[in-house]
């Protein structure tokens, strides 16, 4: 399914983002997506072999930042190692889920790392 952007809004939608013309379509024949704003943590979807203004220095694995959009949608993602912005169709990306301060989060059950539960414990005065 091809992710659009609105340009227009009454009973009859025009939508474009990077596409070449417009398209009269109903509101009721299309669906709402998640938004990418401005800090939001991308990476390049699954499956993607070639994004639609190429690589430019990322890759399939490249975790990044959106900095800016341009009018026509354009999407602008500072990627970590990459000197320069990646510039490209939002199409291509998805939101990289990252925690924020606040979030409750817990330890999976097969994580590896080198700490022990139990120093937390005794450091808090638990257990």
């Amino acid at each position: 399914m091809e992710k659009l952007v609105l340009s227009k809004s009454l009973m009859m939608q025009h939508f474009g983002c990077f596409r070449k013309g417009r398209w009269i379509i109903h509101h009721k024949d299309i669906e709402k997506i998640a938004r990418f704003k401005i800090g939001q943590h991308v990476r390049f979807q699954v499956g993607v072999v070639e994004p639609r203004w190429g690589w430019r220095g990322a890759q399939s694995n490249s975790r990044g930042v959106i900095i800016s959009f341009n009018a026509d949608g354009e999407v602008r993602v500072a990627f970590f190692g990459l000197l320069g912005l990646w510039r490209g169709d939002p199409a291509d990306l998805e939101i990289d889920q990252m925690c924020e301060v606040g979030d409750w989060v817990r330890i999976r059950s097969d994580a590896r790392f080198g700490i022990k539960l139990g120093m937390f414990q005794d450091d808090m005065g638990i257990g």
